[in-house]
């Protein structure tokens, strides 16, 4: 196989705001951040149930962390993020070796009132001279107008 497929796209709220840190064995800035998606459904008995569920987001890139999540990202911001999942093992504090799950953040779109449409991703990192997002959530918009026409 050519290429194998890792995408993982999540609309959600952040929980806290995001820590920003210098990565020493990469000696890349990094900022770290839980989002959290909710979907409400009905049991059969007629009792509306909420569920949340959380996803670790991490970013990469001094550029990226500056120019879109230390401005922009804070608790509650709603957002959505495209990237990766990616498998993380560190060593705790009791020297215990745990594992996790992360996403790693390829693009994010700002989705609140302020700042809506923005969106920052790894094509538009410094020396790049593509578009910023606003094209693709223009595209974006007129799918969904498409969409919007369907009946059904």
């Amino acid at each position: 196989m050519s290429g194998d497929i890792n995408v993982f796209v999540v609309d959600g709220y952040v929980g806290a705001d995001p820590q920003i840190s210098i990565a020493p064995e990469q000696k890349a800035t990094r900022a770290r951040f839980r989002i959290a998606t909710t979907r409400k459904f009905q049991k059969e008995s007629g009792e509306i149930v909420e569920y949340t569920e959380w996803f670790s987001v991490i970013c990469w890139g001094e550029a990226y962390v500056e120019k879109l999540v230390q401005p922009y990202v804070k608790k509650g911001s709603f957002l959505q993020i495209m990237g990766r999942v990616q498998n993380t093992r560190w060593t705790d504090q009791d020297g215990i070796e745990r594992f996790g799950v992360e996403i790693v953040a390829d693009r994010i779109d700002l989705l609140d009132k302020v700042g809506a449409g923005s969106s920052y991703g790894s094509e538009d990192l410094p020396g790049d001279d593509s578009t910023s997002g606003t094209e693709t959530n223009e595209a974006a918009s007129s799918t969904s107008d498409y969409y919007d026409e369907i009946p059904f």
